[in-house]
């Protein structure tokens, strides 16, 4: 008697356990890790890395690692998560269809991007696009963190022939099901600062120096230029990665520690990103939840991201954007109510909350 009870007792133990999730990525960065802590609660999450783009010649080798691995760990997977559109993205949807096993593509942004003006974009590079059609056409689904990575049009992009961009666009007959699941944060990790407290006319905004181009800065640094009675705080860059002339205003504050990054949030009155295109706007959105007032471009969803209590400039033409952050940015009168309605629209859309019951709904129910 005692064996059967054992096995009863294996097989109920089994058919406890939480379901198999693979997550592939190519780096160790916030999103990714927040993407895994969210999953870990609900699923057993399985973690494959690898460097791609760290050192190109390596990339021959990690594929048949992966490819190892993807045998090793398949079988009794419940689904695989493969988080950003890269090589590491080839064999898990081929593999996945061999073995029935759904496979999800988290797109994230260069990943649906062509723009070799400002050389970025996944997409511009020939056997990298190959690669990514491969992997799109064969995914049980692809999951962008904003609809502007599906399809989105920037007429006032300078190179006409790069202002159409994402995937549906680069590749028009891509029947993969797609469905968008925002990023989201926690928003205990960004609390509100009180408005009076905050520097009358004070501009904030991060870049990094790979970014110059794509946020916008030299825009942010010529207005600033043209405003000398507002400072400007650059996160992110040193004095010496900002492209010359630096107006007197401007303060670059290098690296922040997130308590720092916090701390400007509540001390400045207005987040400023001029982007040439924004996947999402991450920044953009712990700004608001800090309670900063963001001015943004038009481009993307950058718009539904800041909704009716944020700025969204018109141009971002030197004089057009002089005009309008003087005439109706600086001059208005409900700023203090403001700064409160832009945490109330993350708390609203854009929760890490949010995103994970999405995750899990769409893990959960798609395999059947």
């Amino acid at each position: 008697m005692a064996r059967p009870v054992y096995l009863v007792r294996k097989l109920n133990a089994m058919a406890a356990k939480p379901p198999k999730i693979l997550f592939i990525s190519p780096l160790n960065g916030y999103m990714v890790v927040q993407d895994i802590r969210l999953l870990k609660a609900h699923f057993r999450v399985v973690e494959v890395r690898h460097p791609w783009s760290k050192r190109r010649w390596l990339n021959p080798w990690y594929l048949v690692v992966e490819f190892l691995q993807l045998l090793w760990h398949l079988p009794g997977t419940h689904a695989v998560v493969v988080s950003f559109g890269g090589y590491g993205a080839l064999f898990p949807p081929l593999m996945g269809r061999l073995t029935r096993t759904p496979v999800y593509i988290i797109l994230h942004g260069a990943d649906a991007v062509s723009m070799p003006s400002i050389r970025y974009g996944s997409l511009r590079k020939p056997w990298l696009k190959r690669v990514l059609k491969v992997a799109y056409q064969n995914a049980t689904c692809l999951l962008p963190v904003s609809e502007a990575l599906l399809r989105t049009h920037n007429p006032a992009y300078p190179v006409v022939g790069e202002q159409t961009q994402g995937v549906l666009h680069f590749f028009p007959g891509l029947t993969t099901p797609t469905t968008v699941v925002n990023n989201g944060i926690d928003l205990a990790r960004w609390p509100w600062g009180v408005f009076e407290v905050r520097e009358p006319r004070s501009f904030f905004t991060v870049c990094v120096p790979g970014q110059i181009e794509r946020k916008g800065l030299k825009g942010i640094l010529e207005l600033a230029g043209r405003l000398p009675n507002c400072a400007f705080y650059v996160a992110g860059m040193n004095a010496a990665d900002l492209p010359l002339p630096i107006p007197p205003n401007v303060k670059p504050l290098g690296f922040l520690q997130h308590e720092e990054l916090v701390a400007y949030y509540q001390r400045s009155t207005f987040f400023i990103q001029l982007a040439l295109f924004e996947a999402f706007g991450l920044a953009v959105i712990e700004a608001m939840a800090c309670g900063c007032i963001p001015v943004v471009s038009a481009v993307c969803g950058l718009p539904e991201r800041v909704g009716e209590a944020g700025f969204v400039v018109p141009t971002t033409d030197p004089d057009g954007l002089q005009a309008f952050v003087e005439g109706h940015v600086l001059t208005a009168k409900d700023l203090p109510a403001r700064s409160q309605r832009v945490r109330e629209q993350v708390a609203t859309h854009f929760q890490e909350s949010n995103r994970a019951e999405q995750l899990v709904n769409i893990l959960s129910t798609l395999r059947s």
